[in-house]
């Protein structure tokens, strides 16, 4: 019998982007920006700069090397886990030309946990990018973590459990959607799926 698919997002999910991306950018910029400082995901809007150098920045920032950078705690012990009772997928937003970056990375920490890396891209800098959830019908996912109350939602909306990882202020809500269930770390996505079914 054929293992059920479930697609994890890399940037807040397993990669600590924004605490590594704040370090890089002051670096660089001499800026004084803390993990603190993203009330949202719209990088331009928290650093208060224009769109197209915020993406240049987040760009130059997935150009660098990220050998050296530790997952989020807990998330090897986790997806090793999971890995055993579920095929894995890794489907991120990050644009297909770091593929090759993101790739390593996800080697160096995961080697062999994951099927497949699928970088969908997102809509300021791709035509037509797909959707997570279209993504996961084509993997024929029964769910999908990922930091995005979006993301989740949409998937979810399709029949697909969204698990909404974090308790991020991008990702707070009054009400979660229904199929949309909130788990604040590893932890507590394992023990979501051991009681599922």
């Amino acid at each position: 019998m054929a293992r059920e698919t479930i697609a994890v997002d890399v940037d807040e999910v397993l990669f600590p982007f924004v605490a590594e991306f704040v370090e890089f950018d002051n670096t660089i910029h001499g800026g004084n920006l803390t993990a603190e400082d993203f009330f949202c995901y719209e990088f331009e809007s928290v650093i208060g700069i224009p769109q197209e150098e915020a993406v240049k920045r987040v760009y130059a920032f997935n150009d660098a090397d990220h050998s050296d950078i530790d997952p989020l705690p807990a998330t090897q012990d986790a997806i090793w886990e999971l890995a055993d009772r579920y095929d894995l997928t890794v489907v991120t937003a990050r644009h297909p030309r770091f593929a090759g970056r993101t790739h390593q990375w996800i080697n160096s920490h995961f080697e062999g946990a994951f099927s497949k890396l699928i970088h969908i891209g997102y809509h300021l800098e791709m035509k037509t990018p797909k959707t997570k959830a279209a993504v996961c019908h084509e993997l024929g996912a029964v769910a999908l973590i990922d930091d995005s109350l979006g993301h989740v939602t949409c998937c979810a909306e399709g029949g697909v459990e969204g698990v909404l990882f974090g308790n991020y202020p991008w990702n707070q809500a009054a009400e979660l959607p229904e199929g949309v269930t909130r788990c604040e770390d590893w932890p507590q996505v394992l023990e979501y799926f051991d009681g599922r079914g």
